[in-house]
């Protein structure tokens, strides 16, 4: 049977732990952590720069031993496998789809280290695209590419800004705050998700 349903999800704080942002916020104060974050990943998610060199400009500028900023980095990376399960159940009857803001190879090594493989039908990396969310090329490219006609489309992602394109292409923007959040759309939409 043919999938007409499409779910997108982002990875970091959905499937993945949130890791900038916790990196930052425990070494600087909230404003200048929000500065560094764009300063540093931006250009990161945009494929301008590798997560290496991220960690040596940090560590050059802050004088940070680029090991710690590497083991603390690494130390916040947490699967939601309650998640991954559910995702699953959700490929049952609609295709799955990956778009991350991330720096090159990161979201594919995890995904690799974690056996993500078969989650997703199609995977969409801002630092491969060099269009990062909320760009609404980066969601035109996922609908280009899939070349499909769908009926009914969701996008899941914890920050309310990367969704606010979506109406505009005819995707249902949910806001993740918990697994819940995604149980409660999916549940109607297929009684073998539960």
């Amino acid at each position: 049977m043919m999938n007409n349903k499409l779910v997108i999800f982002d990875f970091f704080g959905v499937i993945c732990s949130e890791i900038a942002p916790f990196w930052f916020a425990n070494h600087f104060e909230k404003k200048e952590a929000i500065k560094l974050k764009e300063k540093f990943f931006v250009p990161a998610d945009l494929g301008e720069i590798s997560l290496e060199d991220v960690f040596k400009k940090i560590s050059l500028e802050y004088k940070f031993p680029i090991n710690d900023i590497k083991n603390e980095w690494y130390s916040y990376i947490k699967i939601d496998f309650e998640l991954v399960d559910y995702i699953k159940k959700i490929r049952n009857f609609a295709d799955v789809v990956l778009i991350s803001n991330a720096p090159s190879g990161f979201v594919e090594n995890l995904i690799d280290t974690y056996k993500l493989n078969d989650l997703f039908d199609y995977i969409f990396i801002s630092s491969q695209l060099h269009i990062s969310k909320p760009d609404i090329r980066i969601y035109n490219h996922c609908l280009k590419t899939l070349n499909k006609s769908y009926t009914e489309m969701y996008m899941i992602d914890d920050n309310p800004k990367n969704l606010l394109p979506l109406p505009s292409l005819g995707i249902q923007p949910i806001v993740y705050k918990t697994i819940d959040d995604v149980k409660k759309v999916f549940l109607a939409l297929s009684n073998k998700v539960l």
